[in-house]
């Protein structure tokens, strides 16, 4: 598996304009690969999607999409992922709810370049770049908290968590 995203405290905010999203930011406890790195590796949409997230209660949720990729920087990087296998939710395709799952082809959106389908600028509002659909079910790029609050949550159904630590990775098929 390959590390595209880690939060474990918050000593690097996520609030960050198009060009570091795009490039990569981080270190070894807070880390973005960047949205071209991803989709460099990405394209032949031979990959899947690990989402792992530990709660403040110290509970692990583990989900896997089996087809992950982005499309290019042209098109703002959309997400495409399908296939999910897990326990905390499909958070990218939720039926039930359209509008707040991010979807196949969302754009990625930051604090200066507002891709989303929603009239609030979500970037803006919840404070990191994502794929904001409507302002989304789940953002683990957003504002990092050091003990449980119920402003800031991931949505995955038909849980809420209140994430302390998380890691996106990926991995070819």
């Amino acid at each position: 598996w390959t590390l595209i995203q880690q939060r474990t405290d918050g000593w690097l905010s996520f609030d960050k304009n198009w060009q570091p999203y795009r490039d990569g930011f981080g270190d070894s406890f807070n880390y973005w690969m960047g949205l071209e790195a991803i989709y460099q590796l990405t394209k032949g949409q031979n990959y899947r999607l690990q989402i792992q997230v530990l709660d403040f209660f110290g509970n692990l949720f583990i989900d896997i999409y089996e087809t992950f990729y982005l499309g290019p920087e042209s098109s703002n990087y959309p997400l495409f992922a399908s296939g999910w296998i897990g326990y905390s939710g499909d958070v990218f395709n939720d039926p039930a709810d359209p509008w707040r799952s991010t979807g196949d082809g969302i754009p990625f959106s930051t604090r200066d370049r507002d891709n989303d389908n929603s009239w609030l600028f979500c970037s803006y509002l919840i404070n990191g770049g994502w794929w904001y659909n409507d302002c989304t079910k789940i953002n683990l790029n957003g504002v990092y908290l050091i003990e449980p609050s119920f402003r800031y949550y991931f949505y995955f159904p038909p849980y809420y968590i209140l994430p302390f630590k998380c890691r996106m990775l990926i991995q070819q098929r």
